[in-house]
């Protein structure tokens, strides 16, 4: 039975998206962790008894646990490159260009179809072959994250009682109020300042002045025709957009 690349191709690209949905929920707890703890730290009152050794223990458990987190779910989303085939467009060129090879070397025309299909059968394998170790990688980063924010939840679970506690304990403390009496007869003065000015406007142009018509050489011909190669698999890297310097076109 002859091995499927392409569905192997899709399944690991599919697997790619799985992951980009699977990371709102750590991310989501994550926050609501840090929320908690950053609250607690606030409201506690610090002093001899054991509620606060208690505080300082579990709060420090749950601090270094979010932390170890936080860093796999960094390592899950951050520096991860994806292959990808050859765009359409570069495909239709490769066919197009290899059949006029052929049909002008007075060659069979399946024979280049059958080298389209086995370079496109390699692009799909080589694709596939890459993407499944990111993928495996990033499996093992989401659930590194996803023990440690158990652990955080468990801790944050059992400082929430300690906490209310010592806010139980806790004298209300009296609010100071200051009073602040305006002299009579004052005045309110107000300072203008003028108007923004625009930083570009007193830069001068310094941009090249245009070609002047018909100095573009005319490119070479020569006689030599050889085969057209496949075009090489590209490759995605996430956090950055893939777009070529000229920002024109999709690279």
């Amino acid at each position: 039975m002859a091995y499927d690349y392409k569905g192997a191709y899709e399944w690991e690209l599919n697997d790619w998206d799985r992951h980009r949905s699977a990371v709102t929920t750590p991310i989501g707890i994550a926050t609501i962790i840090g929320g908690i703890l950053g609250y607690s730290a606030q409201k506690f009152e610090t002093g001899s008894s054991w509620d606060t050794w208690a505080f300082y223990v579990l709060g420090a458990l749950s601090i270094l646990c979010l932390a170890v987190a936080i860093y796999q779910l960094v390592r899950f989303i951050h520096g991860h490159v994806y292959a990808r085939i050859p765009r359409p467009d570069h495909l239709l060129t490769y066919e197009l260009e290899v059949i006029g090879w052929h049909e002008r070397n007075g060659l069979d025309v399946a024979l280049a179809r059958a080298k389209i299909d086995a370079n496109l059968t390699r692009a799909y394998a080589e694709a596939a072959s890459k993407n499944v170790l990111i993928n495996a990688r990033r499996s093992e980063f989401l659930y590194r994250a996803n023990r440690a924010l158990v652990c955080a939840s468990v801790l944050t679970f059992l400082l929430l009682p300690v906490v209310a506690l010592n806010s139980l304990k806790a004298a209300p403390k009296p609010v100071p109020v200051h009073i602040v009496n305006m002299p009579s007869g004052g005045k309110v003065m107000s300072i203008q300042s003028d108007p923004p000015k625009d930083p570009g406007a007193d830069v001068p142009d310094t941009s090249p002045p245009p070609a002047p018509e018909g100095s573009a050489r005319p490119l070479p011909t020569t006689l030599y025709d050889p085969e057209p190669q496949f075009p090489e698999n590209w490759t995605i890297r996430e956090g950055i957009i893939p777009y070529d310097k000229k920002g024109d076109e999709w690279t």
